[in-house]
């Protein structure tokens, strides 16, 4: 019996130190993601796309009277794309400081959503406050490949040509907007202006 007592208190102890080594490593891995993926204020990535035409596209509109989505609203206007999904944490927090831009700034942002159910995308509007001046859904998800994406959240800058400036990979905070985005946009603006 205390040979039997020995193996068991000894394979008790095996498994907790593989436990605590197995939760150190989660853990670690958790604190890397946080750190580079939410933290990171001015995440931007480079794109193919930039300086390129927005690609050709027609998508439905989320509610069911309201116009199509179509590359060619691009034109004319220095605007925004963002691309998002309801079941995107990061899309939750930002959505916030989507709906405060709108709000506070003469930018139009359009949406585009990826695969969500379009129900449950006006029920996430409708709670959380609407940004958009124009949000479709891409339930194929074929546009979101044409705009080299294989993540959401990301917005794109796109100029009054309807041209491709800038890509911002991640979640947009207000920080982000203060130190990044927003300059650029105006930027823009001014050289639109001419």
């Amino acid at each position: 019996p205390n040979t039997l007592q020995a193996g068991k208190m000894i394979l008790k102890q095996c498994m907790t130190r593989r436990f605590l080594i197995l939760l150190i490593f989660l853990g670690s891995v958790g604190v890397i993601f946080y750190k580079s993926i939410i933290l990171n204020k001015s995440y931007e990535s480079d794109s193919p796309l930039i300086g390129q035409s927005v690609p050709a596209f027609q998508l439905p509109n989320v509610f069911v009277n309201g116009l199509p989505l179509t590359h060619q609203i691009f034109k004319g206007q220095v605007s925004l794309l963002n691309i998002w999904a309801t079941w995107c944490d990061a899309c939750q927090f930002e959505h916030t400081t989507l709906v405060q831009i709108s709000r506070q700034f003469s930018i139009p942002i359009y949406g585009i959503n990826y695969k969500d159910n379009p129900e449950i995308i006006r029920q996430f509007l409708h709670e959380r406050g609407n940004p958009y001046k124009l949000v479709a859904t891409d339930q194929s998800g074929d546009v979101i490949l044409d705009f080299g994406i294989s993540g959401v959240p990301v917005t794109f800058l796109i100029n009054a040509e309807g041209k491709i400036v800038d890509r911002f990979v991640g979640m947009i905070d207000p920080t982000m907007w203060v130190n990044t985005i927003y300059p650029e946009i105006l930027k823009w603006q001014k050289y639109a202006d001419g």
